[in-house]
C-alpha cells in the first residue's frame, strides 16, 4: 500500500510540476519511529490529497501509453503514462525510488 501511495505522490508532483518532497518519499519507504504522530497525520493528508489529484487527472485523461520492454509490448494505465514523462528530473527521481525499493525488498527478504 505504501509503495502505491508513494507513486501517486510522485506522479502528482510531476503532473503539477511542484518541487519533489524527498522527505515525504523517504518517509513512505521507511517508517521512522522518530517522526511524531502529528507529523504522520500531516503527511497522511498530503498523500490523500495527492491520490485525489491523480484520480481527477485519470478521469480527465483515459488514454494509455504503450511501451516495449524486451520485445514485449505493454500498455500502461494513464497514471503510469503521467509518471513516465521523459525528463532528466523524472529519471533522477526514479533512480532514487528504485534504489529505495531494492533496499526495502532486500530487508524484507532477510526476515
Amino acid at each position: 500500500m505504501k509503495i502505491i501511495l508513494t507513486f501517486a505522490v510522485v506522479s502528482m508532483m510531476i503532473v503539477t510540476s511542484t518541487e519533489v518532497n524527498m522527505d515525504l518519499i523517504q518517509w513512505m519507504f521507511c517508517n521512522d519511529s522518530r517522526v511524531t504522530e502529528l507529523e504522520n497525520v500531516e503527511k497522511e493528508k498530503k498523500i490523500v490529497s495527492a491520490t485525489e489529484c491523480i484520480e481527477k487527472k485519470l478521469s480527465e485523461k483515459n488514454d494509455s501509453l504503450e511501451i516495449e520492454c524486451n520485445g514485449i509490448k505493454k500498455k500502461l494505465s494513464p497514471v503510469y503514462a503521467i509518471m513516465f514523462e521523459d525528463t532528466e528530473e523524472v529519471r533522477k527521481l526514479f533512480i532514487i525510488i528504485i534504489s529505495h525499493l531494492r533496499l526495502r525488498i532486500s530487508f524484507q527478504n532477510l526476515r
